[in-house]
């Protein structure tokens, strides 16, 4: 019998201290850059960390300098399944130049690997190891290391990013305008280059001398404050080493595309640091967008929402990622990516916030209008494979997608949904196609756009395999899911319709054979013999145009079944689109 003081024991062993531990360590590593602020800033809270795909790598505590400090080490994480060299996101974590930890990877615990990237987090010698600029020269050299064992982990060494936030932010802008410095590059392999192709600065300090000047953020300019620590005296008595440190001192109009974004109740660091650092980008040439989250301070939700981790993914898939354009090889271009991510190689995503998912149904913004429809997530452990299900007429996301997405997570599949312009108009399509029908209906331009913020959450969301998506749709529904294809050629690594085609006729929201020709997406076509709403010599057109541009379609037609051919024959149509969107159509 174990009495009751040993059973205390060990609860507290198992249970409490492991939390009290875990807390330690979250306060050890907060983003604050100063003491005082550690009374005013919300400790840093990331979202759950997205697990390492088990059929990826992980590689830890690299050395990238031989013999080197404790913390001149990286953690470098890799994809699944691509045989084409990555695009690499290096992270700098922040801590005021002297604390943090490169276990704290924003990248990796907001679905970055997941998306195709390789992930590097980096250490460097902290103000209390050396001062600067110790810390510049760990970053380059960690650069070098990796471009020099690019070939060794399968990286584009021509598409490097690096992200960082706070003091890791001063040292990604910093990393940014010195690629031409030569005087922070030493150590090992000087033989290759430490420049980075894109930049992402959360917060960080641009110009130590006019931060320290800003009204209410004088503090610091103390010799105790963690920019004077960095330096190695107080700000103001060292402006050369201040000037050194500072990234707008380095700006030419060669430095990388940037992307920065700061919060505007920011009391650690002035937000008018980030826009000084714009405006010497701009004035130099350089692309550079700035982004004022409002309501924000240093660090917290906000710089890890959907919205803005969807802001850093475009920009980086713009300069160094699945949307660089690989039709030349310069230092920004690359090769492509190979089969796994050439599915999403054309795609921008559409912005949306206040994404909301509860149960199986969801709510966001986009552009600040509401929007809604269905999620299922099928049990287990993602990524899994992604389905946008779209709806006929007079029907919603909830009546025609709900039972079929409840179908479709059966297999492991996740499904969505949202309701398009010709939900529950309790109209229908006129027998034979005879009279026109709202061209706000169907294939609109509205409904396609509904339709790419249904595939840009997929994208958002860690548990899905942006590299399988697919696209499903009846009746009006498949009207749009052709036009999808055609306006959206790589994105579905498959789509199938039920009761759909393409047709010539002005104000009709049906395709036209034109915007058929588009297409590139394998596509399964299924019909019925008697449908006089859409009469199957439609769906006969879209294979023909299929077939003279060499996609890969198969069609079938059911003898004496009219337009409700995906409820008539359900068994069979599941068994059909599950074999359609399970195959290899590399």
């Amino acid at each position: 019998m174990v009495n009751r003081a040993t059973a205390l024991k060990r609860v507290f062993n198992f249970v409490c201290a492991p939390l009290i531990l875990s807390t330690i360590f979250v306060l050890s590593g907060a983003f604050s850059l100063s003491p005082a602020c550690l009374a005013q800033q919300p400790v840093q809270r990331w979202p759950q960390a997205s697990p390492v795909n088990k059929r990826g790598e992980q590689h830890r505590d690299l050395a990238y300098v031989a013999n080197g400090h404790s913390r001149q080490k990286l953690d470098l994480y890799l994809p699944a399944g691509s045989a084409a060299p990555l695009p690499l996101i290096i992270w700098i974590h922040g801590g005021g130049w002297r604390n943090g930890s490169k276990e704290l990877c924003l990248p990796l615990r907001s679905g970055f690997l997941e998306r195709g990237y390789a992930i590097a987090s980096i250490g460097y010698r902290l103000s209390g190891d050396a001062p600067f600029p110790a810390q510049i020269e760990d970053c380059k050299a960690a650069v070098r290391w990796l471009r020099a064992h690019a070939r060794d982990y399968n990286l584009d060494s021509r598409r490097f990013g690096v992200w960082g936030s706070s003091a890791g932010g001063h040292l990604a802008a910093l990393l940014g305008t010195s690629g031409d410095v030569k005087k922070f590059d030493k150590g090992a392999h000087l033989d290759v280059s430490s420049r980075v192709q894109a930049v992402c600065d959360f917060y960080g300090p641009s110009d130590f001398i006019k931060f320290v000047a800003t009204p209410g953020y004088e503090r610091h300019g103390e010799r105790s404050s963690p920019e004077s620590l960095l330096l190695g005296g107080a700000v103001l008595e060292n402006r050369e080493q201040a000037a050194n440190a500072s990234p707008v001192t380095y700006v030419s109009r060669d430095d990388p595309p940037f992307l920065i974004i700061h919060g505007d109740q920011d009391r650690t660091v002035p937000p008018a640091q980030s826009v000084l650092l714009q405006s010497a980008l701009q004035d130099a040439g350089v692309s550079s967008t700035h982004h004022l989250i409002k309501g924000a301070g240093h660090g917290g939700p906000a710089f890890s929402a959907p919205d803005t981790v969807n802001k850093v993914d475009a920009f980086f898939r713009q300069h160094v990622g699945m949307d660089v354009n690989t039709s030349t090889a310069s230092q920004t271009a690359a090769p492509g990516l190979g089969s796994e991510t050439d599915a999403n190689s054309a795609f921008s995503d559409i912005a949306f916030t206040d994404f909301r998912h509860n149960g199986h149904s969801w709510t966001c913004l986009v552009e600040g209008k509401p929007m809604s429809g269905i999620l299922v997530m099928p049990e287990g452990e993602g990524p899994f494979p992604a389905i946008l299900i779209s709806h006929g007429m007079g029907a919603t996301a909830e009546r025609f997608a709900g039972s079929k997405a409840r179908e479709f997570a059966k297999w492991g599949f996740a499904s969505i949904a949202t309701d398009y312009t010709h939900a529950n108009s309790g109209s229908r399509p006129a027998a034979g196609l005879r009279r026109n029908q709202n061209n706000d209906f169907g294939a609109s331009n509205e409904n396609i756009r509904r339709a790419r913020v249904c595939l840009s959450i997929l994208r958002s969301l860690p548990d899905v395999n942006k590299a399988r998506l697919y696209a499903y749709g009846n009746s009006m529904g498949a009207f749009l899911t052709i036009g999808l294809a055609a306006a959206e050629p790589k994105v579905l690594a498959a789509a199938a319709l039920t009761a759909g085609g393409v047709i010539e006729v002005e104000g009709f929201p049906a395709p036209s054979t034109a915007q058929a020709a588009q297409i590139r997406t394998p596509f399964l076509i299924l019909h019925g013999s008697n449908d006089t709403t859409v009469p199957p010599q439609r769906s006969a057109l879209l294979q023909s145009i299929l077939q003279e541009n060499k996609v890969r379609n198969e069609r079938h037609v059911w003898e004496d079944v009219g337009h409700n051919l995906h409820a008539e024959e359900s068994a069979e149509i599941y068994r059909m689109i599950r074999a359609w969107f399970t195959k290899d159509h590399s």
